[in-house]
């Protein structure tokens, strides 16, 4: 049953970054009027930065736009504020601040909790809210 989950999450995973990089491009060619070509990298940029503890640590995002030097996160399932969640806000804000990357959006499919997105904002990570728990039919789990 384990396996199951876990290769269930996995493409849950795969399904929401294929949605996430037609969303960047979509907001790219449409709101920001780019028309240029887009090159979006998935799970393949990896940078060096500190976690919340202060520790090395690596930092991969969902999508990476190396012209734009933009980090992408993905997240499927409504999301807490634990370990996992505080080192990747830290990463992120370690990348920002020495600006190894321009900007970092989160999309958040079916939301975050408030002291995630306090984080989020205090820390000037941009996020979106995509409101999949707003439809009737969320799935559950």
């Amino acid at each position: 049953l384990n396996e199951v989950v876990l290769t269930q999450n996995r493409a849950r995973g795969k399904t929401f970054e294929q949605m996430g990089s037609v969303l960047v491009e979509s907001y790219l060619r449409n709101t920001e009027n780019y028309l240029g070509p887009i090159n979006i990298s998935a799970d393949k940029t990896i940078f060096e930065s500190i976690d919340s503890k202060g520790r090395q640590s690596k930092r991969r995002y969902d999508l990476y736009l190396p012209d734009f030097k933009l980090g992408v996160e993905i997240k499927s399932g409504r999301i807490s504020y634990q370990k996992s969640i505080k080192d990747q806000i830290y990463k992120d804000h370690y990348l920002l601040k020495r600006k190894l990357v321009n900007d970092v959006w989160w999309l958040l499919f079916y939301g975050a909790s408030e002291k995630v997105l306090t984080e989020l904002l205090g820390r000037k990570i941009n996020f979106i809210d995509l409101g999949f728990n707003d439809f009737e039919d969320e799935p559950k789990g």
